[in-house]
């Protein structure tokens, strides 16, 4: 066996067992409305965050259906290639998605911005990082959510 081939056969499975491991939250953080009622007392939140393996997290079984909306998470072809896999946080009309993405469709302006400590991989509300698993969860959201509906009551009370 040539040294070329070595090399090219020891940087194959370099890459395989980088996209192998990684593990992501995936889920969304939503709020919808009864469709029938369309009633602010009849609104509901999902929250359904769970740290996955990404070449498992195109499995149905992670499918979340809430009324008219479907969340599906990961990416199957790119799961039995063996990419390396980059996690997300993406804002879209006040839901948030977090999944596994291939990393070959992440913006390239990412990876400069998770080593700036300021930014940590964030364009603004948008999100992506491979720098550990999990890396797109946010601690303290929760109470950021409660935080903001206290806010909201408090001000529909006294106005």
């Amino acid at each position: 066996m040539s040294c070329r081939w070595m090399i090219y056969c020891i940087f194959h499975a370099a890459i395989i067992s980088a996209g192998s491991g990684m593990k992501c939250y995936i889920g969304a953080h939503d709020v919808y409305s009864n469709p029938v009622t369309l009633t602010m007392l009849d609104q509901t939140e999902i929250n359904t965050y769970q740290l996955i393996d990404c070449n498992e997290a195109h499995y149905p079984k992670y499918i979340k259906q809430v009324n008219e909306r479907r969340y599906e998470f990961g990416d199957e072809k790119a799961a039995r290639e063996g990419t390396a896999w980059v996690c997300s946080k993406v804002p879209n009309n006040g839901k948030v998605k977090k999944d596994c993405i291939p990393k070959v469709r992440a913006p390239g302006w990412y990876e400069h911005l998770l080593l700036d400590p300021d930014y940590k991989g964030c364009n603004g509300g948008v999100c992506y990082c491979d720098d550990k698993d999990g890396c797109n969860t946010a601690p303290g959201s929760r109470s950021l959510t409660f935080g903001v509906i206290i806010t909201v009551i408090i001000l529909l009370i006294f106005s």
